[in-house]
């Protein structure tokens, strides 16, 4: 019976270990791509609309400690077309040197990132898909249409402004990313949305070395009159972090309870022993062994059950886990992509932890009535 409870707590502290680092594995593959396209930090207006800077305050951030590149932005949301067919986007228009910002240059699949004075576009693999356009596809060009902003007169007026622009390359990342984003370069954004030369939606900015954070702020707000907010990646994808911390929270509570239900085992096993046992209390009893100290026996023999299986479902968890990693097994479907694992040190102790805990008190609640019962028995 020891054997059995010890086999089915190791399988299930083995299957809690597996799903949590195959979550973690996911996530940090997702947020690879958010990663990939998000900068380090971004600066926006405090009050929402847009931020005013003259070029003496860019060259401030520019030249503050720590910031190795920086971009401003213009942002704000177009209809494609091409041929007969039309979708909606958003347009961000960047300078030439936004691919050092973020890492969206290990995106692209296909052509390459836009040169200065092009009105070249680089899309998302689903735009391309949607609208059936490919790289310098010279059989039409894309139409990109947005409203005119009014003016004072109203004679031939044309409601909509449209620009013209060739694809220049084609970039891969999440779905939501893919059919949203197209960019450009700045100054065709400028002249599309129709903007004066110092306005801009947001900066984009990248980080050098380890440098500290809160000084890095303050450096900014004191550059701009701190008419401005600075949001760090994580904060820009703050619904993501939330969404994928509480997913990760209800799949380590549903395991946790299968682990929890698989230390019955350890209940039942305390049970027989103690009916197996309970004739040689009188020799217990004659050696100077008292009624709690036999309570305690049996706690420990259940910890022990409950502990054994622990450690040796977390070493074959890690086993597999660490096959999977170096020479994958398991791959996503219709895909020749390995299913992502990571082996991190918080789920490591998350599942000793919880196994160890969950074991102690299984224990406790099993052996609850044996000191009375010794009692009883040896009256």
């Amino acid at each position: 019976m020891n054997i059995i409870a010890v086999a089915v707590i190791s399988f299930s502290t083995a299957s809690l270990f597996i799903v949590l680092s195959a979550f973690s594995g996911l996530k940090t593959f997702g947020l690879s791509f958010t990663n990939k396209f998000d900068p380090d930090f971004r600066i926006k207006p405090k009050y929402g609309g847009e931020i005013i800077l003259s070029n003496e305050e860019l060259s401030k951030i520019n030249s503050i400690p720590g910031i190795s590149e920086s971009s401003p932005v213009i942002e704000n949301k177009v209809v494609l077309n091409f041929k007969d067919k039309t979708m909606m986007a958003v347009l961000r228009g960047v300078q030439s040197n936004y691919s050092k910002i973020v890492q969206i240059d290990s995106l692209m699949i296909s052509g390459s990132w836009f040169e200065d004075g092009y009105s070249e576009v680089i899309i998302g693999s689903s735009i391309a898909k949607q609208i059936n356009l490919g790289v310098y596809d010279y059989s039409d060009l894309l139409k990109i249409t947005v409203p005119r902003k009014l003016n004072k007169s109203t004679i031939n007026f044309n409601p909509f402004k449209t620009e013209t622009a060739l694809v220049a390359g084609i970039y891969s990342s999440i779905e939501d990313i893919n059919k949203l984003y197209v960019f450009s370069n700045i100054n065709f954004a400028r002249k599309l949305f129709q903007n004066q030369l110092n306005k801009f939606d947001f900066i984009d900015f990248k980080i050098q070395g380890a440098p500290n954070i809160k000084n890095l702020k303050k450096e900014i707000f004191k550059a701009l009159n701190n008419q401005v907010i600075v949001e760090s990646r994580k904060e820009l994808n703050s619904s993501i972090y939330k969404m994928l911390n509480t997913e990760n929270i209800v799949l380590y509570l549903v395991f946790s309870f299968i682990v929890l239900i698989s230390l019955f085992s350890v209940f039942g096993s305390i049970v027989i022993m103690y009916l197996d046992k309970k004739r040689e209390f009188f020799i217990f009893h004659a050696i100077g062994i008292v009624p709690k100290q036999i309570q305690q026996i049996f706690f420990f023999l259940g910890c022990c059950i409950s502990w054994l299986g622990s450690v040796l479902g977390f070493g074959l968890g890690i086993l597999i886990v660490f096959i999977q990693k170096n020479f994958p097994f398991l791959y996503v479907p219709s895909t020749s992509l390995a299913y992502p694992v990571e082996i991190m040190f918080e789920n490591c102790l998350a599942v000793l932890l919880t196994v160890f805990f969950l074991g102690s008190i299984t224990s406790i609640i099993a052996t609850a009535g044996i000191k009375g019962k010794a009692y009883s028995y040896l009256d």
